[in-house]
């Protein structure tokens, strides 16, 4: 159930989400804000911009992404924020925090009492739309992913979403709100969710309609699990159309600690979770890498995209060091370099190739 009051105590879950989304910023912030003049950050559930116990908001969460860098007058771009809250009393907290604020020189903080799902296509201006960052995370899922997509397909502009399946799995079999449901997951590939007995099979059928939706526009959609108390079902989408996106998201998530007893898994393949832990589980990507390529040689860039696209491990720190290093120095991975290139183990320049011995 949403929180009556203006401002409320903030659940365990939400400080975990909270530590994706400023990991995920302290890493953005730095590539596009380095590259370009203008970038646009913007949340489109802001809430009163504090929980009950003080702690900041993702509002604020964002805007300290910038403020709070050191290097931020190196950075060409000055940041431009975008802040959406519909209820009176918590948009009125809201603005007295952002007033609150000390702007940067060349910071700009808008606050808009108002709907988001009106709101969002007044911020979309097509071709010439600086890089975005959209944070969506309501209570229930009162969002068109429609316009979220047409954010999402411009160029260097990213989506992070809450998707609260089992929420949206309670209600589907109700007629009376098919529209919106059909909204929030951008068609009506859900209703394969209609008449499941099975809790899991319903969560299983909404998360993939989402995902697949969003793929409609964004070349790279990850899922990530808020696992919370026994609590599961719950995850982040991650919707991009930049490589480096997809890698920076994923180191992200490989970077965040537990939260107040919250933990996260990659669920963008249901069934086949990968748990973001400290001590990653490396027979899991050996396993994959020999599933897709048997005993055929295949290059390192091949593996290299294989880990970023198809598993939930990072090539930049799962794949050469950690793995195919190891099974090289055992024997179990032939190597070949290409022709003036160093022969060191753990080293695989651009041309390697590469072939389990069994």
């Amino acid at each position: 159930m949403p929180p009556r009051d203006a401002r409320w105590v903030m659940p365990d879950h939400t400080a975990a989400k909270h530590h994706v989304l400023k990991a995920y910023l302290d890493a953005w912030m730095p590539i596009v804000g380095g590259s370009w003049s203008e970038v646009l950050l913007v949340d489109g559930y802001a809430g009163p911009g504090r929980y009950a116990g003080g702690q900041k908001g993702s509002p604020l969460i964002m805007f300290d992404a910038y403020a709070l860098r050191k290097d931020r007058e190196k950075l060409r771009a000055r940041p431009r924020y975008v802040f959406i809250e519909q209820r009176p009393d918590r948009y009125q907290m809201l603005a007295a925090e952002v007033e609150a604020l000390e702007l940067p020189e060349g910071v700009h903080v808008r606050t808009i009492q108002g709907d988001f799902v009106e709101e969002l296509p007044r911020l979309i201006s097509g071709r010439r739309q600086p890089p975005t960052f959209l944070f969506v995370d309501p209570f229930g899922y009162s969002y068109e992913l429609e316009d979220i997509r047409a954010l999402v397909a411009a160029p260097h502009c990213e989506a992070l979403i809450y998707l609260p399946t089992p929420f949206i799995a309670r209600f589907v079999d109700d007629p009376a709100i098919e529209e919106t449901i059909s909204k929030a997951l951008g068609g009506q590939q859900w209703f394969q969710a209609r008449g499941l007995e099975d809790l899991a099979g319903r969560e299983a059928a909404i998360h993939d309609a989402f995902l697949s939706s969003l793929r409609k526009t964004a070349a790279h959609v990850r899922s990530f699990e808020v696992q919370s108390h026994g609590a599961s079902g719950y995850h982040l989408v991650f919707a991009t159309n930049d490589r480096l996106g997809l890698v920076k998201m994923k180191e992200a998530m490989w970077k965040v600690d537990p939260a107040a007893g919250c933990r996260f898994s990659d669920s963008t393949i249901l069934g086949q979770p990968v748990l973001f832990d400290a001590a990653a589980d490396l027979r899991l990507l050996e396993t994959a890498l020999r599933d897709r390529f048997r005993l055929e040689p295949f290059s390192i860039t091949e593996a290299e995209d294989f880990t970023l696209f198809e598993t939930a491990f990072v090539p930049t720190k799962h794949l050469r060091t950690m793995t195919l290093k190891p099974l090289e120095a055992s024997g179990h991975l032939d190597v070949q370099r290409p022709a003036g290139a160093r022969r060191k183990i753990g080293e695989y320049p651009t041309g390697t190739l590469l072939r389990f011995d069994r």
